[in-house]
């Protein structure tokens, strides 16, 4: 058994799009960065209110400079409309999804949460909506292979490389733009077929619960089928905080899990590992007021299998 998720500039393009125009606000609190030459370095998950963009896109923003400049300029961005708020280092995307995609291979449907035998050499093609975190399952490959991924523009990544003695693989990807996705198993070497079955899920397909404001002990429990065997599915809430208020998250019966707090800037601000039934804990207050998300991911240990968490959640 083995799990990934999708590195930082793995499926992120270069840039190539205009520098918006009409810059009003700027959020780079949760940016992350990573250099593609010597003078240039790009940062993702930009958020900026523009004549064109809203806090809800993330950008994704090309700095260069010059051998004799320590200036760094914007030259090329690239908008990704309404991925909504994006913890990016943990892959978690907190906007609710109105479709649930429509998955084909050739021109059968392939349905998701279960093991379809894949067609060597036929894509699994996705149609896919912009905040969805997409779980892709390979069991039993019969040799050694690569998951071909390609992106909307045509794009092609390798996604994950399967050992043959594995007998089952995940691997998660954000999806950061609304379009049409392929998943192809090909070989590492020669050109002999690859045998294997793929088992497709959501990550983010909880919709969120919304804690109403006044309220300060409120109960959650997950719907079953949420959180399903082969994914890192999780269950979020979104509950607003005044400065110097924090939450205690107590599990009354519950899988393993971890907990994440996020804040409307898209930071992890607190995180909680192996959560089981009768763990209790509290984070630290919140030093700015605003909307915090509680995010309750299936722990990488029990993948392969289906959760649920029950428990109370209490504004101190």
């Amino acid at each position: 058994m083995a799990l990934e998720s999708a590195s930082l500039a793995q499926f992120i393009p270069v840039p190539t799009g205009n520098v918006p125009t009409g810059i009003t606000k700027i959020v780079t609190s949760a940016v992350s960065a990573y250099p593609v030459s010597a003078n240039s370095v790009i940062h993702s998950n930009v958020r900026a209110t523009s004549s064109s963009t809203t806090l809800a896109d993330y950008l994704v923003v090309n700095y260069s400079t010059t051998n004799t400049s320590l200036i760094m300029q914007p030259t090329k961005v690239d908008v990704y409309p309404g991925v909504g708020i994006y913890c990016e280092p943990d892959g978690l995307l907190m906007k609710d999804l109105s479709s649930a995609g429509v998955l084909k291979q050739g021109a059968v449907t392939v349905p998701w949460g279960k093991a379809t035998k894949l067609s060597f050499g036929t894509p699994v093609t996705a149609t896919l909506e912009a905040g969805m975190n997409l779980a892709i399952a390979i069991l039993s490959p019969t040799a050694e292979s690569i998951v071909e991924f390609t992106i909307p523009s045509g794009q092609k990544f390798n996604a994950a490389r399967i050992p043959k003695t594995t007998t089952s693989y995940l691997y998660s990807i954000p999806i950061l733009r609304t379009g049409t996705y392929s998943i192809r198993l090909v070989p590492v070497t020669g050109t002999a077929a690859v045998s294997a079955s793929i088992n497709l899920n959501h990550n983010n397909n909880a919709k969120v619960l919304v804690i109403p404001a006044g309220v300060t002990n409120a109960s959650f429990s997950t719907v079953t089928g949420i959180l399903p065997a082969y994914s890192q599915a999780y269950f979020k809430m979104k509950v607003t905080l005044n400065a110097g208020k924090a939450l205690k998250l107590t599990m009354t019966s519950s899988s393993r899990m971890d907990a994440f707090m996020i804040d409307s800037n898209n930071q992890a601000v607190w995180g909680f590992g192996n959560l089981v039934t009768g763990s209790s804990v509290t984070t630290p207050p919140v030093s700015t007021a605003g909307d915090y998300y509680i995010v309750l991911r299936k722990d990488e240990t029990i993948y392969t299998s289906a959760a649920n968490s029950k428990g109370t959640l209490t504004i101190q």
